[in-house]
Parts: C-alpha cells; sequence; structure tokens
C-alpha cells in the first residue's frame, strides 16, 4: 500500500499542478492504509446525426 500511495503522490507531484504541501499531506494521511479502491468511469462521446 505505501508504494502504490507514494507512486500516486509522485504522478501528482510530477504535474506540477498541485501544491507539494498538500500532496505531502495526502500521502502522510494514506501511508497507513491497509486497503483501497480504485476506480473509474468510462464516457462515449459520439456526434450528433
Amino acid at each position: 500500500m505505501q508504494a502504490l500511495a507514494r507512486g500516486i503522490a509522485g504522478a501528482a507531484d510530477e504535474t506540477g499542478m498541485l501544491d507539494k504541501a498538500n500532496v505531502r499531506d495526502w500521502l502522510t494521511a494514506r501511508e497507513t492504509a491497509v486497503s483501497c479502491t480504485i476506480s473509474h468511469i468510462d464516457l462515449l462521446a459520439r456526434p450528433q446525426r
């Protein structure tokens, strides 16, 4: 879990779009996690006919 959290935090930090302190706080809050859920939403966009 720690490696996953560190990887996510590192990727988020690399975008340069987030404050480093916020990324660090997020990581600190999740370093002791024992489980997680990762999901996504698929979207289909089609032009109007």
